[in-house]
């Protein structure tokens, strides 16, 4: 089975059209990608978790928990990377402190992952099977721009963590058109040039998905996101 490294940047400025979602559940799924064996404890550590504050630490753990419960899967091992990790089937999570969220200009999201059950890192990962970039703290001020970093680190590992359950790009279908345009973010509408594999469309496109660029900041999984996991991991319905 070809497992395809896809990566998610998110700059500051970039916007997308988007319409509310009146369409039937719906994802993008890997039909190459191989499946975790139990769904229901996905085992994930991290490589560098110290690099970051508690804060930002627990935050992600508290939304991938909680987001990820609505379809059914849990985790297990929420831990620093042990050396017996790098050579199992895990998501080993590396944080890349890029940014600097304190500065009155700044950029936030962005990260890389491997698409399904794997033991093989990324090529720019250290280690890792996937990474996101980040400060190593949040705006210490409140306001907008706080609200809008942590909102758009949840959804980037959110992203992220869809890929390495199976979910492949939502933007790149090609019946995406949100709001009558194309997803500015989304140049190249052919999901097949994305996956050297098979895809499944599951069902209509869906315009609130974490698995778009389209949704920079939805930092939640939807409708759409759900259905594709458990398409992809039927024993979930139960």
């Amino acid at each position: 089975m070809k497992i395809v490294a896809l990566s998610f940047t998110i700059l500051m400025l970039v916007s997308c059209g988007k319409v509310a979602n009146t369409s039937s559940p719906d994802s993008v799924i890997s039909a190459d990608a191989a499946r975790w064996p139990n769904p229901k404890l996905v085992p994930i550590c991290f490589t560098n978790k110290d690099v970051v504050s508690q804060e930002i630490y627990r935050d992600l753990l508290n939304t991938a928990v909680n987001e990820f419960a609505k379809a059914g899967v849990h985790f297990r091992k929420w831990r620093e990377c042990e050396a017996q990790d790098y050579n199992d089937s895990i998501i080993r999570v590396q944080f890349k402190n890029v940014y600097n969220w304190n500065n009155s200009s700044y950029s936030y999201g962005g990260g890389k992952s491997k698409v399904g059950m794997t033991r093989r890192a990324l090529n720019d990962g250290n280690g890792s099977t996937l990474w996101i970039k980040l400060d190593d703290d949040y705006p210490n001020q409140e306001g907008r721009k706080r609200d809008t970093v942590i909102a758009g680190t949840r959804s980037a590992f959110l992203h992220e963590i869809g890929h390495a359950l199976g979910l492949l790009h939502e933007h790149t279908r090609t019946d995406y058109n949100p709001d009558g345009g194309e997803c500015e973010a989304g140049e190249n509408h052919d999901n097949i040039r994305e996956s050297a594999g098979d895809i499944d469309y599951i069902g209509r496109p869906d315009y609130d998905s974490v698995m778009s660029y389209c949704n920079l900041k939805v930092a939640k999984l939807s409708q759409g996101d759900i259905a594709g996991i458990q398409a992809l991991y039927p024993e979930l319905k139960d």
